[in-house]
This record gives C-alpha cells, structure tokens and sequence, in this order.
C-alpha cells in the first residue's frame, strides 16, 4: 500500500522490520546523548556518578583531550558519531524501495528553494561555529554571554533555596520535573515565535526550508535561542539545576531517565524533519508527540498555521489547543515560506548577517 502525500511517499513495512531499523537508529541516539551528559559530568566539579562506577578518570582524559591520541581522534570520533544517525536514515529509506535517493530525506536538499545544498551549509555552520564561543558571541550579539551570566546568578539563588536530594526516589521526581520544565518552556518559546512580529523575524528562517530533509533540523536562528534563553530564564535556569544538580550524585536511575529523554527528543527532532512518515498509537501520541505531524508545522496549508508546537510531548498542544492529528497530513500543499528572504542569500550570510539585518529593520534602525 503506497500513498502520495505531497511528494512524500509512505509505505507500510513489515512490523518486526520497521522496528528492528529504527531501534537500531536508536541506539546511536542514546550513544550520543550518553556521551554529551558524560562529557558534561565528567568536566563539572561534581562528578560523583563516574566515580563512583570507575569511570570518571577514563572519561575526562578521552573527552578533555589528556593525551596526544585523544586529542586527535575525539574530533573525528564527535563528528562520526554526529553523522552517522544521517546516514542511517537514509539507508532505512532506500531500503524501502520508493523513489530512490533523490526522493529521500538527504536527496530533497538537492530540490529545496534557495541556495544550491543550503541544509548541508547549516549543518557545516552550525556544526563548526558550536565549537567556538567568539562565533557563537556574534551571531547572537552577544546575547547568549548576558543569558549565561544571569542565568549562573539564578542559579546560585535557587541553589541556596532548594533542599537537598536525600534518595533515588526523590531525585527521580526532581529529573521528571526538570524534562517538564524544559519541554514547557521549549513549547511557550516556540509559540511566541509565531505570534510575535520581531521573533517571527528570526523564526523565519527555520520554516525557510521547503522540503523536509532531516538537516533542515539545523536551521536555527542563535539569536532567537538566546533571546528566548533571557525571557525564560527563571524557568529554564530552574530546570536546569534540577537535572545537573540531581544527574551529578550517584544516583543511576535519574542518569538513565535523562539519557533516555535526550536520546528520544534528538530521535523525534531528527524523524520530524524528515521524509520518513512516523506516526504512534493512538494511545502513545496522547503522550508523545508524533514526528510526522510536525510537517503540518511547517505546511503552507493556512489551515495548518499554528500548530503543534511541542517537541517530545504532545499533551501541551493538546492543553492550550493546538494540537491537529495526523488526519490533517493529506492536506499538506508543501512546505516552507513563500519567497523569503533567507532563501534569497549565500547561506553563510543568511545564518549571520541576514537575522541582525531583520531586527534593525524591525526596530526602524536601517
């Protein structure tokens, strides 16, 4: 059984199959979150769960870079590991026989409005200017210096607020409460993108992608981030303490709960920006949001405007009613936004200067 649902075709596999494939993708997801919450651990001063497993010296020479061989290979190991998911859905995709790579999620890049291979520009950009602060400083005007220091302020006040965690029990609950903070947060900072004029500036450019093609994921605007990091930073500064505060003792079930969550949203962000049709039971998509329903996020159907906002969870969209299912999915037209300017642009100079442009034009200064 095959359907056509503007352009993006879907065809149902054998369970046992389909299942095996995305487990195996997966697993990658949960080595790369295991690896970022380690490479936080292990370099903060409480680092009490490695250590109490043995671990701790081992991973803070491989990842710190201790030795020569380190520092060499964990830059190739980073980037291997970053790549590898891409490459396994498209192999998950050929697999099903359907079109061919030119209709996969990485052959699309070919075919999205604008500049020739933009998503796989974003990725480079995106990828390279993570690792160097004085970048990350510019493309956000150095908003994101100004979140950091009010958010270690916060910190320390909630730190001398908050009681201790005394058992397992107690931190679990704490980790929960902090991945529903942060999810709560990512939804309400979603949605005033939308509905404010100078945010929706800068959201632009992640809808600027006219074809869902996994590394269209990488089209964030820094200035946006780091602007909704200053407007909810006493809910994000609070999430925060709760996990790295809890994830720091030797509690493993928390560790565990984190990992499996970052793992999860990395494997819907990833599957939501793809051509891979994804959608759960019935009585899992009351909890999780289905990847594929965030193409009627990006649909240009203007029934489709405004919806389904959440990341991992689905029940924030369905509280504040902004849910559509999946029986909206038919009526997607296309994606994207019809001739914006990020499209108009080498993508270097739409990731960079474009977005300031934009705000000083907003605020009548150019």
């Amino acid at each position: 059984m095959k359907t056509q649902i503007s352009g993006l075709i879907y065809q149902k596999q054998d369970g046992f199959k389909e299942n095996f494939k995305f487990s195996s993708l997966l697993f990658w997801f949960l080595l790369i979150s295991f690896l970022g919450l380690a490479a936080l651990l292990s370099l903060g001063s409480k680092s009490d769960f490695f250590r109490e497993f043995g671990s701790y010296e081992f991973l803070k020479s491989f990842i710190q870079g201790e030795d020569s061989f380190t520092k060499i290979i964990f830059p190739f190991f980073k980037f291997f590991i970053l790549i590898t998911p891409l490459f396994l859905f498209t192999a998950i995709e050929l697999n099903r026989k359907i079109g061919g790579f030119p209709n996969s999620s990485l052959g699309r890049i070919s075919t999205s409005e604008g500049f020739k291979f933009a998503d796989i520009w974003y990725f480079l950009i995106k990828t390279i200017s993570s690792q160097f602060l004085f970048i990350t400083t510019f493309t956000t005007l150095g908003i994101s210096n100004i979140s950091s220091t009010f958010s270690e302020l916060i910190s320390d006040i909630y730190n001398k607020v908050l009681p201790p965690t005394n058992s397992e029990f107690q931190a679990v609950l704490i980790v929960i409460s902090g991945i529903l903070i942060s999810d709560l947060v990512s939804y309400f900072s979603h949605r005033i993108a939308h509905r404010i004029p100078l945010l929706w500036d800068l959201h632009e450019f992640h809808h600027s992608a006219t074809e869902m093609t996994i590394l269209s994921n990488y089209r964030i605007s820094q200035i946006l981030a780091a602007i909704n990091s200053i407007i909810f930073l006493p809910l994000s500064a609070l999430s925060s303490l709760f996990l790295l505060k809890t994830l720091s003792q030797s509690y493993v079930l928390p560790f565990v709960i984190y990992v499996i969550y970052n793992a999860f949203f990395a494997f819907q962000q990833n599957l939501a920006h793809s051509s891979i049709k994804i959608i759960y039971p019935k009585i899992v998509s009351y909890v999780f949001m289905s990847p594929s329903i965030h193409w009627l996020h990006h649909s240009t159907n203007e029934n489709h405007y405004d919806c389904n906002f959440g990341n991992v969870f689905s029940f924030w969209d369905r509280l504040f009613n902004t849910y559509l299912d999946e029986s909206n999915i038919e009526d997607i037209e296309g994606f994207g936004i019809e001739n914006t300017e990020y499209n108009k642009h080498h993508p270097i100079y739409s990731y960079t200067f474009l977005p300031i442009i934009k705000i000083l034009k907003r605020l009548k200064i150019a």
